[in-house]
């Protein structure tokens, strides 16, 4: 309740243009949608993740802070031809699961990546990311993830 609050408070004092960026943390996850009408981001923030998702240039449409043990995490195997991971953030009965995969073998490869919407087990919506507006870096994640012991 409290962090809701908090997080409501931080968001209303946040110039709507700013939201974009990570505020306090390293951006993990970035991409756009509608031909770059929508944003998803995922920042860290010291022990904390956030996922932010709305229009470019406005205050978010959802905004979740969570700490490491309320996230869900697939990390890249390590072997295989596509270099992949996602990371589910939850709202309630809600689940907001962002991916991203590359062909590794590929020199012109370009990330792929979807934000995939769930309750319940069924899906709500797929959002595909606009071709070369996939940024990843969710080693941050990945470490504290083993870390913690959570593999």
């Amino acid at each position: 309740m409290l962090r809701t609050l908090m997080t409501s408070l931080s968001l209303s004092l946040i110039a709507p243009a700013a939201w974009a960026q990570c505020q306090n943390g390293a951006e993990l996850f970035s991409c756009t949608f509608s031909h770059g009408k929508k944003a998803v981001h995922i920042c860290q923030d010291g022990a904390d993740y956030s996922y932010a998702y709305g229009r470019i240039g406005q205050v978010p449409d959802l905004f979740l802070l969570r700490g490491l043990d309320e996230l869900d995490f697939t990390p890249w195997t390590g072997i295989g031809r596509y270099y992949g991971e996602d990371v589910r953030f939850f709202n309630k009965s809600v689940s907001y699961l962002i991916s991203f995969s590359v062909d590794r073998l590929s020199e012109d490869a370009v990330a792929e990546g979807q934000l995939s919407v769930h309750e319940e087990g069924n899906r709500l919506a797929l959002l595909i990311c606009d071709t070369g507006s996939v940024r990843m870096n969710l080693t941050p994640l990945a470490n504290a993830w083993y870390d913690a012991g959570l593999q």
